[in-house]
């Protein structure tokens, strides 16, 4: 389930880092722009993945409480995830499993897509 994933990240745009856990595994995709790394999700070997909005709460544009409602309701239009609004400060998560319908795991990929773009434009707005 990870391999469609893991091969989308891979090309585009996203470094990759896996844990080195003594129980637990975890893979993690991330932009590096020229200030700073942002990383979306962290993937772990137990079967559930995190959204990060806990490490973005101080990255540039993801800083305020409207960007972060943003980026929930992109995760939000996956088939299976609904997360209350009050986790946009911690690390929400969901079961793997939920990506193994083809339209949730679609829709995942296009949340990648649409915070690799965002991130892409707060890197753009840096360099000006």
């Amino acid at each position: 389930m990870m391999k469609p994933i893991i091969e989308w990240v891979s090309g585009n745009a996203f470094k990759d880092d896996f844990g080195r856990g003594i129980k637990d595994g975890s893979y993690s995709p991330y932009i590096q722009t020229n200030d700073d790394w942002y990383c979306p999700v962290i993937y772990w070997t137990y079967g559930r993945i995190n959204f990060q909005f806990e490490k973005l709460l101080a990255r540039k544009g993801f800083k305020s409480e409207k960007e972060r409602l943003e980026m929930l309701e992109k995760i939000n239009s996956i088939p299976g995830v609904q997360i209350d609004k009050n986790r946009i400060d911690g690390r929400p998560a969901i079961q793997m499993e939920t990506l193994m319908n083809k339209n949730a795991l679609k829709k995942f990929i296009e949340f990648l897509e649409w915070f690799k773009n965002k991130v892409k434009a707060i890197d753009t707005e840096s360099e000006e």
